[in-house]
């Protein structure tokens, strides 16, 4: 099955229903399961939760472009406003300021005959037709662009990102800050005020509806626009400070002391005419790539939906609430939400979407308690996805991975989910610093700014219940981030994923992955196609996979794909069961690549994912480090700002083994690595069998059969845990040097502690043995089973032991110890 015929069939059932007259078209009953491809409940957008705090003295303003007096602290939950120390601070959509629709996208709404504003759940035939273009390229009118307006393509002025609004006795003041601003008097802005008094000002060099609620219209620009009289602007363009300041008469706006205000950003035509590029206070924007539905088919005017200037603003503000410092706290409840974060400038530029301000996509499940450890799963976007790809093309991929969504098939909740009373997951998407950046070098960075920024965020997530999940690329950032830390994550979901920076045929490490001939393109042999200036050996996951000991992996792949050779995800899954390791793949016969995303069915995988829980301190630790895999993840595809040469990311250990050092290391080959594989011997653990796991299924989970096969662990039964002397035995294979977390071994010496350990090594190495005691050098020595040597380094609680060639050494601490 190509995947041109496949969406184009799903994508084009929209145009087929646009021919039934809308009378004839029935909403689907809320009873018929979720389960239609093609359609699904939409993600829902969720609010702020205000709790209201004691009031705090607001900060005098001063227009004067500097930022310093504006002291709220921002919620940045996109579409949301809240008090903080007197000022009213609302978050606006990143990357959101593309205007009005030039009218395809009204037109292709129209031709559904009312279906999408009757049944919800079929918008995704939309979201669908704009996939073929955004990810084949299918032009108008089979597919759509992805942003519905079309005034500003570019981004470079009017992306309204943050607006705070104070006052004083006779002042209103605003800050109005954007994404870019390389020249303030690009920036125009407009603030409409409803006083009570009626009217509309019409003024169609302005952009706006003609007909609207507002009778007072103030254009305001340090350029074209100007200020009217009484009112002062300021703009600050340094940096990313990128603000406006602007004091206006609070009797002009807000007469009677309430201020219901509607803030439009934008730039202007080669005639000097103003475009309005963005409209502040949008909470209601349905969950879209960029959140720019509603903003579009109101600008344009003769919107389908009914959507309009008049539904966008601030409401009803009490000015004395912002005089008297009033202030909420609040956290983001219910429903998806657009998180920002505030990035490393060092892998920022002002330009487009490339600003410091990062989003991410994050669902809360309706059953979240704040008191409680969450589990959560980060899910990652394939090549061409944002941060909102997910929410947007596949919904019930945040609902059944949040486990709101997953039925038995006779209609009943699934155990364990929040339906039928279990907890939810929260969802985290993040934007990865772009389309197509494999979570390496900046992306790479994104990611972990992302997972810190949501644990700063929801401040109780459970650290041993936290799971990876992706699609193609992002499959591939599945394998390549739980390999690497597979002591952060329980569990991964891949679906198509890819196993390196492109693909992967199953053959590597041969004389044929140099030959390029008669294959196309760069980098492509017999062995690997490369993507996106990759180095596909190099960044081969197979290599890396020892380190999944504890990292139990779903993978879902279909037979017929053509960007991801299913072959080579074979090979993936039959090494982890050669390893002895949890595995479970599925193969969908005649799935292509985009098949399981119009499909939309991830509840298998998800509930795989819940099974598992991270161990903190686990017994046996196997850890392999690749140094041409760690130069590929700091300097492949690295955009250069303020100098910054490569990143210095460096996986080398999990769990209580670290600073592994590769005995001669070499990051252009990609065949040369260090593994350690080590049991410590004082932690408890019960003995597991290994089970293979294999069939044809039919699940309620999926709509189409597939093949499984992998393999399980199970507790075998009557076996008491494993006690015996604290120490550890174990190899070191290619490894320099290793350091070993005694307390965590449960091995540090304590009072009349006796501690017993043996490597085997293929080399000379040097092993730390940290925290394991203070005070009991005299009482360490090793040797190889004949003779005690010398290499011992002392410093306070830790021992360096130098292992000065390869053979089977022994070691004893302790008093009285006999090993």
């Amino acid at each position: 099955m190509s995947r041109q015929p496949f969406l184009a069939a799903i994508a084009g059932a929209a145009m087929v229903l646009s021919a039934v007259p809308a009378a004839s078209l029935p909403v689907i009953p809320e009873a018929v399961p979720d389960r239609i491809s093609g359609i699904a409940d939409r993600v829902e957008r969720g609010a702020l939760v205000t709790t209201e705090l004691d009031p705090v003295a607001p900060t005098a303003k001063v227009v004067d472009g500097q930022i310093d007096d504006w002291v709220g602290t921002s919620a940045m939950i996109a579409g949301g406003s809240h008090f903080d120390a007197g000022e009213l601070i609302h978050t606006d959509f990143v990357w959101d300021a593309h205007g009005a629709d030039a009218g395809e996208d009204i037109d292709r709404w129209n031709q559904a005959h009312g279906l999408f504003y009757e049944e919800q759940r079929t918008e995704r035939l939309d979201d669908l037709q704009r996939t073929l273009d955004m990810q084949l390229g299918v032009p108008y009118p089979i597919g759509a662009e992805e942003m519905y307006g079309n005034a500003n393509g570019d981004l470079s002025v009017g992306d309204l990102h943050e607006l705070r609004i104070a006052a004083d006795a006779d002042t209103v003041t605003l800050l109005v800050r954007t994404g870019t601003m390389i020249n303030p008097d690009d920036l125009g802005i407009l603030l409409l005020a409803d006083t009570g008094d009626g009217g509309s000002p019409a003024d169609p060099a302005l952009g706006l509806p003609e007909d609207h609620r507002f009778d007072v219209v103030l254009p305001v620009s340090t350029g074209a626009l100007g200020a009217p009289a009484g009112v002062t602007v300021a703009a600050n363009a340094d940096g990313y400070t990128n603000a406006v300041e602007i004091a206006v008469p609070a009797d002009l706006i807000a007469p009677d002391g309430v201020l219901d205000l509607s803030v439009v950003t934008g730039g202007y035509d080669d005639d000097g005419a103003f475009v309005p590029h963005n409209i502040a206070f949008r909470q209601a924007e349905p969950i879209d790539i960029y959140n720019d539905r509603l903003q579009a088919f109101a600008l344009h005017g003769d919107a389908p939906d009914g959507s309009h200037l008049d539904q966008f603003s601030s409401g009803p503000i009490d000015l004395d609430d912002l005089r008297g410092g009033r202030t909420q706290a609040v956290r983001p409840g219910t429903g998806y939400h657009e998180r920002q974060f505030l990035s490393d400038p060092a892998i920022s530029w002002e330009r487009g979407r490339d600003g410091i301000r990062q989003p991410y996509g994050l669902f809360v499940p309706s059953d979240y308690d704040p008191t409680v450890p969450t589990p959560t799963t980060f899910w990652l976007h394939y090549r061409g996805g944002k941060a909102h790809s997910g929410a947007t093309i596949t919904p019930r991929l945040i609902h059944e991975h949040a486990r709101e969504d997953l039925w038995r098939v006779d209609g009943t909740p699934a155990e364990g989910t929040p339906l039928d009373g279990g907890q939810g997951n929260l969802v985290v998407t993040p934007h990865a610093r772009g389309t197509s950046y494999w979570y390496v070098s900046q992306s790479h960075q994104d990611f972990f700014e992302v997972f810190a920024d949501v644990h700063g965020l929801m401040g109780n997530i459970d650290e041993s219940r936290r799971y990876l999940a992706g699609y193609s690329m992002g499959g591939y950032g599945t394998y390549l981030l739980g390999l690497l830390y597979p002591d952060l994550f329980a569990a991964g979901h891949s679906v198509s994923g890819a196993v390196t920076q492109g693909a992967w045929t199953g053959i590597h490490d041969s004389p044929l992955c140099d030959y390029t001939e008669p294959f196309s393109g760069d980098g492509a042999s017999p062995c690997y196609i490369e993507a996106n200036s990759g180095d596909a050996s190099a960044q081969l996951n197979y290599r890396i996979l020892d380190n999944a000991r504890h990292f139990p992996l779903h993978i879902d792949h279909g037979t017929n794909d053509e960007l991801v050779p299913v072959t080579g995800v074979q090979r993936m899954a039959e090494r982890l069961i050669q390893l002895g390791y949890r595995v479970q793949m599925q193969t969908f016969p005649g799935y292509e690549h985009f098949s399981q995303a119009a499909v939309d069915e991830w509840a298998d995988g998800a509930a795989y994912l819940q099974r598992f829980t991270a161990p903190t301190n686990p017994r046996h630790v196997t850890y392999r480090v690749v140094p041409a895999l760690v130069e590929a993840l700091n300097t492949i595809r690295l955009k250069r700002s303020d100098g910054l040469e490569r990143f210095d990311f460096n996986p080398d250990g999990a769990y209580w083994v670290d600073d592994i050092v590769v005995r001669d290391a070499d990051p252009h080959d990609d065949t040369v690595s260090g593994v350690v594989d080590v049991v410590a011997t004082g932690i408890e653990d019960s003995a597991v069998a290994p089970v293979p796991v294999s069939g044809t299924v039919v699940s309620p989970g999926h709509s189409t059969p597939y093949t499984r096969h992998g393999l399980d662990w199970l507790t075998v039964p009557d076996t008491l845990p494993v006690t015996t002397t604290p120490g550890f035995e174990g190899t070191l294979t290619g490894v320099a040097a290793v350091t070993l977390d005694m307390p965590r071994m449960r091995a540090a010496l304590g009072e009349d502690a006796v501690v017993c350990g043996q490597l085997t090594t293929d080399g000379p190495a040097e092993v730390t043995l940290a925290g394991i005691g203070a005070g009991a050098g005299a009482l360490i020595h090793f040797g190889d089973g004949s003779a005690t040597l010398t290499g011992l380094h002392w410093d306070g609680d830790d021992v360096t032991l130098s292992l000065n060639q390869a053979g089977e050494w022994y070691f004893e601490a302790g008093d009285d110890a006999d090993c």
